[in-house]
């Protein structure tokens, strides 16, 4: 799988230079709003920030936020990528539990040829309290990740976890639940439990690169040879630490 490595900090959409920073500023904060209702997740604003051009590639509808990617959209922190980044804080060893609703419609086009292309992804960062920053930090891919690829013709949806990785029951052209209970680590003591729908799966390992908190980053983001036009849904987004 391609390396993705960027920052979770960057400019939300395509914006006038000629607004001012206060304009830009009231800009950016109307459109994470109109993103945080549409994911019913106003509590989670504060930790959004969009890699994606707000209105043309993510678009913030009544009760659910549209996906899109082409083939020839511009790239997004040197990517093809539409994707919300969600930095919500935790420490070694907590528990949070991320819930969503997913919809792929059915017109969703796999690449024949196998290429990557992920759903979502939790994505590791430079751990600023040791004086870390993205100038020298490493690219790593994800540790977990939802994916997507071609099998015998059809499209089956994969999780995964570390060096492992398993097919989920996620039905094409109507919402899918799926709830992800972490034990965040970076060693053994890492544990997912995942639910899809009405079927459970459970991952023991690390599933983080280093000891700073990983961000979640939903939407779309593939290989950039990829032509396909393609967008997914997502509604109801929880993110809830177990204290």
């Amino acid at each position: 799988m391609k390396r993705c490595h960027s920052a979770p900090k960057i400019i939300s959409s395509l914006i006038l230079l000629s607004l001012s920073p206060q304009a830009l500023s009231i800009q950016k904060s109307e459109q994470l709003d109109s993103i945080a209702k549409s994911l019913s997740a106003v509590d989670l604003v504060e930790h959004f920030e969009v890699e994606s051009y707000y209105g043309k590639t993510i678009i913030a509808e009544n009760g659910k936020l549209k996906f899109s990617i082409t083939g020839t959209q511009k790239k997004v922190n040197n990517g093809r990528r539409s994707e919300l980044a969600i930095d919500f804080p935790f420490k070694l060893e907590d528990e949070v539990i991320y819930s969503y609703e997913l919809f792929i419609p059915n017109e969703y086009q796999s690449d024949i040829h196998g290429r990557w292309s992920l759903i979502s992804q939790w994505h590791d960062q430079p751990n600023p309290n040791k004086g870390e920053t993205w100038a020298n930090f490493p690219g790593r891919s994800p540790l977990v990740a939802l994916y997507d690829k071609v099998v015998n013709g059809e499209t089956i949806i994969t999780i995964v976890y570390g060096d492992q990785a398993r097919a989920i029951p996620i039905n094409i052209g109507t919402w899918n639940s799926i709830v992800y209970h972490f034990r965040w680590s970076n060693s053994n003591s890492g544990v997912l439990n995942l639910k899809v729908n009405n079927s459970n799966f459970t991952f023991k390992g690390p599933n983080m690169h280093n000891d700073y908190q990983h961000y979640l980053k939903i939407g779309l983001y593939r290989h950039p040879d990829i032509t396909t036009n393609n967008h997914v849904y997502f509604r109801n987004l929880k993110i809830i630490k177990k204290i």
